[in-house]
């Protein structure tokens, strides 16, 4: 399976949000830190009351969110954002209920994509290096 940026699933989104938010935070850890992500351990709260806590994550993100260089802060913050447009005006209402199990796909699938392209950008840097 591969990540669909079309799907409108509400959990599925939502679950990509997780990934973003996590991703992100990971991005300003040092390379031996292992302590779990605000966006993990949220995560049971968020399956049952997503927006909600996404706002809680949102803000406790702030201070990540500054410590990364403003390009790769900027980019976090426009995934969040196209993936917040995705949502379908009907779901407005139901956006803190419970979430589908569906959730996870969207979460791994967004995870995966993030990792990919981190290490695809890591083999052109070592490829540019290479060359000079």
């Amino acid at each position: 399976m591969k990540l669909d940026n079309s799907n409108q699933d509400r959990s599925y989104l939502f679950g990509r949000l997780l990934a973003i938010y996590e991703k992100a935070e990971r991005s300003t850890y040092d390379k031996d830190e292992s302590r779990e992500p605000n966006a993990i351990r949220l995560q049971s709260a968020f399956v049952n009351h997503p927006m909600q806590t996404l706002q809680i994550l949102d803000e406790l993100m702030i201070p990540y969110f500054q410590k990364l260089v403003p390009k790769l802060r900027e980019d976090y913050k426009n995934m969040i954002g196209e993936v917040m447009q995705l949502f379908k005006e009907e779901d407005s209402g139901k956006l803190n209920r419970r979430l589908k199990e569906t959730y996870l796909l969207g979460y791994y699938l967004q995870r995966a994509r993030l990792i990919k392209k981190k290490e695809t950008q890591k083999e052109e840097k070592e490829d540019e290096q290479s060359e000079e």
